[in-house]
């Protein structure tokens, strides 16, 4: 049910060929829906009909509802002729659920007189946005561009020459086609994205008021929100494909510079199609796929990862500067669910590693080595804390991830020090950690700031790391160590005693009751 009232329409005294002045005015409701609408313009008719023209054109309106209240929207043109450049402007303020609006542009409009192509060149938009529900209030939008739509095509080509938004900055193109889903094709161009400025990641929140305590002191806490899949319906109705290029670019801290990415939606698969970026002085290669035809939406990715400085990286990601050395990484990875406990629960795949000329902080592999020594032999030991850290030359590993659940049974780590073979597994829903890296020491220890152990050389010495993430405990199994370095000096006695002993079946008889004392 709609309704109208004060309407009017009034003309200056009309006559053919001459400029007659009208206005026009409207107030209507439906619903809970209120508009208002009035005008004025100038027209002159040709005898006949043949030809008209139109000027100093002038529409306001507004309008309202349960949550939008546009106070004012205006559109202005100087002239209007087929065939003929028309200034145009326009203005909008008012108030879109929680959001405030405050727009002003021009533009100029060129109509064909068959109307089947509509130009707006040198469009210009500056806007103010201001609402809580904003990554940034207030938001200062610009833009300029150029429009052109073919109505006999249905085809709609847009120019940006540049857009705006607070420190973010665009320039590119795009053509939509439209039909039953429109056909959109784009490229897209910024010199620096700096989305954690943008959304405001790592800013310290705001002092809010507590909220008043309701007095029970036995108050159970409230049980955590139920997860519930995103709603990935409207990608089927989508036909998009583009690319985006972005000279500098910073996610969650991390820096990179010259992104390049090509994507697409096709009725209800995403798909990152190529990826490349320069960071930390390597490289990275991406493409993902996404499957939301169904839910819960299933995915893979792939990954490669070359040459790239590893402790910058993790110091600027995770404030964690515990490996360095130069990284190469491989990631082949499957899921399904976008929920943040689905997403960890049903990953699935392969990590490959492979660093080179770096070093673990945080432990001291020959302190440690030493100081364990020392105390079963019951000898006074340095206490003097070293440098913690760990040197290596390469370092390389295969992670299986399944479900929650890291493993490895091939960690390799080289040094002119050590050989390190390692195994175990980590979970990282739990955050824990059970794993048993094998130690065996081939050079001196006074290259780590230490006496030389000549006795412990070529022996494995097994160190098991448990427990939290956060507090990891590093233990020595040193009956390992003991045992392996008695057995060793018992082959060497069972090797001189046998030497001695000329009969085959003694000599053996001999070696196989000296060696069944270790096992």
């Amino acid at each position: 049910f709609t309704k109208l009232y004060d309407v009017n329409l009034s003309l200056s005294e009309f006559a053919f060929d001459e400029w007659v002045k009208a206005d026009f005015g409207a107030k209507g409701e439906t619903n809970q829906q209120k508009f208002a609408a009035s005008g004025h313009a100038e027209f002159q008719l040709a005898k006949g009909f043949s030809k008209y023209a139109l000027r100093n054109i002038k529409l306001e309106s507004s309008f309202s509802d349960a949550t939008t209240k546009m106070d004012t929207i205006k559109l202005s043109l100087d002239t209007f002729e087929f065939d003929a450049a028309n200034s145009l402007s326009y203005e909008v303020k008012g108030k879109a659920a929680d959001l405030s609006i405050d727009m002003t542009g021009a533009a100029t409009l060129t109509v064909d007189e068959a109307i089947s192509k509509v130009v707006l060149d040198k469009m210009s938009l500056d806007a103010s946005f201001e609402g809580d529900a904003l990554p940034q209030s207030p938001m200062k939008v610009s833009m300029a561009s150029d429009l052109t739509f073919d109505l006999n095509k249905s085809h709609l080509s847009f120019v940006l020459e540049s857009l705006t938004a607070n420190a973010l900055a665009f320039d590119g193109k795009a053509d939509v086609t439209l039909a039953e889903i429109p056909k959109v094709r784009f490229a897209l161009h910024s010199p620096n994205i700096d989305l954690d400025e943008f959304l405001g990641l790592g800013q310290a929140p705001q002092d809010k008021e507590q909220a008043p305590s309701s007095g029970s002191g036995d108050s159970k806490p409230a049980a955590p929100a139920e997860e519930v899949e995103p709603d990935l319906s409207a990608l089927k109705t989508l036909d998009v494909r583009g690319d985006m290029t972005v000279d500098k670019f910073k996610a969650n801290n991390a820096h990179l510079q010259n992104v390049k990415a090509s994507f697409s939606v096709n009725r209800g698969i995403a798909e990152l199609t190529s990826f490349s970026s320069n960071l930390y002085q390597g490289s990275i290669t991406a493409k993902a796929k996404l499957d939301a035809r169904k839910s819960p939406a299933t995915y893979t990715v792939e990954k490669r990862i070359k040459g790239v400085k590893v402790q910058p990286l993790l110091k600027d990601v995770a404030d964690n500067d515990m490996l360095e050395g130069t990284g190469n990484i491989t990631v082949d990875l499957k899921g399904e669910s976008l929920t943040p406990r689905g997403i960890q629960s049903n990953l699935v795949g392969t990590m490959v590693i492979d660093f080179a000329d770096g070093a673990v902080n945080g432990i001291n592999v020959a302190q440690l080595i030493r100081e364990n020594y020392a105390k079963i032999k019951g000898e006074k030991f340095d206490d003097k804390e070293g440098v913690q850290k760990t040197d290596f030359s390469a370092m390389k590993a295969t992670l299986k991830l399944n479900k929650g659940n890291v493993s490895t049974n091939d960690l390799t780590m080289h040094s002119p020090l050590l050989r390190i073979r390692g195994n175990g597994e980590a979970n990282y829903i739990q955050q824990t950690v059970d794993f048993t890296v094998s130690t065996s020491i081939v050079g001196s220890l006074e290259g780590q700031g230490g006496k030389d152990i000549d006795e412990l050389r070529d022996i494995t010495i097994p160190i098991n790391i448990s427990g939290k993430w956060s507090e990891p405990k590093y233990k020595l199994v040193f009956d390992d160590v003991l045992k392996q370095k008695a057995e060793k000096e018992i082959d060497r006695g069972v090797e001189k005693l046998t030497d001695k002993i000329k009969d085959e079946k003694t000599k053996e008889a001999v070696n196989s009751l000296i060696k069944g004392l270790f096992n």
